[in-house]
């Protein structure tokens, strides 16, 4: 409820971050994909853009090696889950098919890391321009500034 509450939300996503070294890299790896702007926006305009994943995952604190990882979609909860990217290379699966995961208003990211048994769930929201505006203040308004 506190992901979609935020300002101007329209998508709600459940990163999944499997095989990590152990839990700590899985989360950090989590927080690196949920935080970052690219990734963020991409979901907001429902690419499946796993090349900003990996991007993501590449500058958390986490040991990754993007040449086993795999990366996927699927729909809430669903066990078929549609790989972009697996085993360190993408997938013959159409950028149409994992689209139509990406636009819906919920859907869940599966990164597997292949390094170890560690895992991590995490809630994420895209980022929006709906968003940027509410948040964004107005110089020449320094009542919508921030304190």
């Amino acid at each position: 409820m506190i992901v979609l509450d935020g300002e101007g939300v329209s998508r709600f996503v459940t990163v999944k971050v499997s095989g990590a070294r152990n839990d700590s890299d899985g989360e950090a790896v989590a927080r690196a994909i949920a935080n970052s702007a690219l990734v963020k926006t991409s979901w907001h305009g429902g690419d499946p853009n796993w090349g900003r994943i990996i991007c993501a995952t590449g500058y958390s604190a986490a040991k990754v090696d993007e040449s086993r990882m795999d990366i996927g979609y699927s729909r809430p909860g669903h066990s078929k889950i549609l790989y972009g990217f697996r085993n360190g290379g993408p997938t013959k699966t159409s950028l149409l098919q994992l689209a139509a995961i990406t636009a819906r208003p919920e859907f869940d990211v599966h990164v597997n890391l292949r390094v170890g048994h560690g895992q991590f769930v995490m809630y994420a929201s895209d980022l929006t321009e709906d968003y940027v505006s509410f948040n964004k203040g107005d110089v020449s308004d320094p009542t919508s500034l921030g304190g």
